[in-house]
């Protein structure tokens, strides 16, 4: 999605959603360590405006503006890192309840695939849900879903 209108920065984070959800966790894993080096410079996509052709052959669109995606860097920032955590959550930790949380008394309908392999071992701490403060735990069964201890108030979520 790049092109000299500009791009749309969360395209690498929902391309390796696409790829886990196509069956390619392992190869999107991968391709998450390497877009880390890329990251160095800041995120994904056009980070400056490209001004268009100032001679012949002249498009269609010269006198028009770069559009960006966002108004700002600090958008077209959140707009990068909110995608890669979207797919963090989403699809390597498998975590979407439901829009509705209803009169569901477990935390299990809220995992996505639970059964199948993830890529990598980790722990997603202090989900705040209608049930109370919840960890997931990532290895290569699957996922696994439980409440915390009643006593934890802490109410951020961490990736350790």
């Amino acid at each position: 999605d790049h092109g000299t209108t500009g791009a749309y920065s969360a395209w690498p984070a929902l391309a390796l959603e696409a790829l886990c959800r196509m069956g390619e966790c392992q190869f999107a894993t991968e391709l998450f360590h390497n877009f880390s080096l890329a990251t160095l410079e800041g995120p994904f996509g056009q980070a400056h405006g490209m001004p268009q052709r100032q001679t012949p052959p002249y498009t269609p669109f010269d006198s028009e503006p770069v559009f960006k995606t966002t108004g700002g860097a600090n958008r077209y920032f959140e707009d990068n890192a909110g995608a890669f955590m979207d797919t963090l959550i989403r699809t390597y930790f498998g975590y979407e309840p439901p829009f509705f949380w209803g009169g569901f008394s477990s935390l299990q309908h809220t995992l996505v695939d639970p059964h199948i392999a993830r890529p990598f071992n980790g722990v997603l701490e202090n989900i705040n849900t209608p049930l109370g403060l919840a960890t997931i735990i990532s290895n290569e069964t699957g996922l696994h879903i439980e409440l915390q201890d009643s006593k934890d108030t802490f109410h951020e979520v961490a990736i350790k």
